[in-house]
């Protein structure tokens, strides 16, 4: 898990994962998710950059689309 931002060394927030819906659970009645990756933000009040990162964990700017 990355610990700091890339534009300017601030500490990064795990804020949520993101990921396809793969199929229904029948038994809770709720979609299953496979997990892609994550996504974080930095906690710097000058920066406020979101991340994410894919299977690989390499930082991308911004939001997954």
């Amino acid at each position: 898990m990355p610990e700091t931002c890339p534009a300017c060394g601030g500490e990064l927030k795990w804020v949520d994962y993101f990921g396809r819906w793969t199929k229904w659970n029948q038994f809770f009645n709720e979609p299953v998710i496979e997990h892609e990756g994550d996504i974080f933000e930095c906690q710097n009040q000058e920066c406020l950059l979101c991340w994410h990162t894919l299977g690989d964990s390499e930082l991308k700017q911004g939001y997954p689309c």
